[in-house]
């Protein structure tokens, strides 16, 4: 597989899809290299990027603090007037806070300039926080003791328990978080032993403060927390296995994946995926080799070598894609090879046809009605399309007119609508 140095570099690679594709890994990678954020910045000049993903994932990378002060000079200048400026928003948001306590008025100044966020979706005609509001709240919890910080976001967390996840402003929690992450003791003493008993957010929260103070906590009581994809609780544990990493971490996971049956496998997939190693890759690659995976299985465990950039497995996803090892409902495998190859620089001898067959798939999906769509992804492949050779089998209809599988989700995670709120 391409190791994070490598894929990096593919922010400034001439594919869009390319680019979508490496902005996701480094936003998901537990290690984005030092140089990531300058990099992100040649691809800026270069392609004046305005894709929301790409520029979510600048958030999340290492900030340098030339690149720091590149960030709030091209929003000064830009303002309002730019929707590449509006995508950066995340990412000025989430300035280092040593940054930010060093150039306060120079951030705050930048934030002021940028349009107003849309309402909170339970509050129409309400204005959410400013961007610049949002960062001087940051800067006025440095102070704030860590017990009413900590009595602060069990208030919250009780709060959140009542809500839908896309109805609260998700800065309020981390600027709680944050302020608290400068207190590890503090963390480690609260947050441990509500990972194996508490079920609500306020179990959440400890999992993701243990993520920020970096702390390694049995694992024991971390794995019980994937058995729901769907709850931040999975994601959050996720992210830390992912960080603490290691060949234990990747045995325990495959001796769970070899005990368990049904969707909780699919699930250990993706947390081997996360963890974003050779190992992890050859793992996966040794899976789908047994024979022994259920289709889902195989369309899962295909997803996340492709996210991987796999290099020794490519030649394993074109014999699936030739044989039709996998549910085209579920995964666009040969759309997802053919970036893959482009990624990678293997040529696949396929590729011509498959991509043509891509395009027109394209086409005919642009061409159908949003209940056209749905109806078709309800109604699965009709007899003939499912006699048809596997080169020529129609590719996944996406769940809704306006939101692709691979497209970032619209809940505002930064996440695939695939896998984030897709099966919602």
């Amino acid at each position: 597989m391409l190791n994070a140095e490598l894929v990096v570099r593919l922010l400034v690679h001439e594919d869009d899809q390319v680019r979508h594709r490496a902005a996701e890994y480094l936003r998901d990678c537990p290690s984005p290299p030092e140089n990531s954020s300058d990099v992100f910045w040649e691809a800026f000049d270069r392609y004046r990027i305005q894709d929301s993903s790409v520029s979510f994932a600048y958030s999340y990378i290492p900030q340098t603090e030339s690149s720091c002060r590149r960030l709030v000079a091209v929003v000064a200048d830009k303002g309002t007037t730019s929707n590449d400026v509006f995508h950066l928003r995340f990412a000025l948001e989430r300035l280092p806070i040593a940054f930010l306590e060093a150039h306060r008025d120079e951030v705050l100044a930048a934030a002021h300039s940028m349009r107003p966020m849309e309402p909170l979706p339970w509050k129409k005609g309400t204005a959410r926080l400013s961007s610049a509001d949002h960062l001087a709240e940051r800067l006025a919890l440095r102070n704030v003791p860590p017990q009413q910080l900590w009595t602060d976001i069990e208030k919250l967390a009780m709060r959140l328990d009542r809500l839908a996840r896309n109805r609260w402003d998700w800065r309020q929690d981390y600027r709680l978080r944050e302020a608290l992450a400068r207190h590890p003791e503090f963390v480690i003493e609260r947050c441990v032993p509500l990972l194996g008993k508490d079920q609500t957010w306020l179990g959440v929260f400890a999992i993701e403060l243990l993520c920020m103070v970096r702390h390694q906590p049995e694992l024991d009581l971390l794995v019980p927390r994937l058995e729901d994809s769907l709850s931040c609780d999975y994601e959050a544990a996720t992210k830390l296995l992912a960080q603490i990493g290691g060949q234990q971490v990747l045995n325990r996971l495959l001796h769970e994946f070899a005990a368990r049956k049904g969707k909780f496998r699919c699930h250990l997939l993706r947390v081997i995926s996360a963890m974003h190693t050779a190992d992890a890759e050859r793992a996966l690659i040794e899976l789908i080799r047994s024979g022994e995976l259920a289709e889902d299985e195989v369309n899962t465990a295909a997803q996340e070598l492709v996210d991987l950039f796999t290099t020794d497995g490519i030649e394993l996803l074109c014999d699936l894609v030739r044989a039709g090892r996998y549910d085209p409902g579920l995964s666009d495998l040969r759309e997802d090879v053919l970036i893959l190859g482009k990624a990678v620089g293997v040529a696949i001898p396929e590729q011509e046809a498959w991509q043509q067959q891509t395009e027109a798939d394209h086409a005919a999906r642009r061409a159908m009605s949003p209940l056209q769509r749905m109806g078709s992804l309800l109604r699965g492949p009709s007899t003939a399309e499912q006699a048809t050779p596997p080169l020529a089998a129609a590719c996944p209809m996406p769940r809704s007119a306006e939101v692709g599988r691979n497209d970032p989700c619209p809940c505002g995670s930064g996440k695939k609508y695939k896998k984030c709120c897709l099966n919602k």
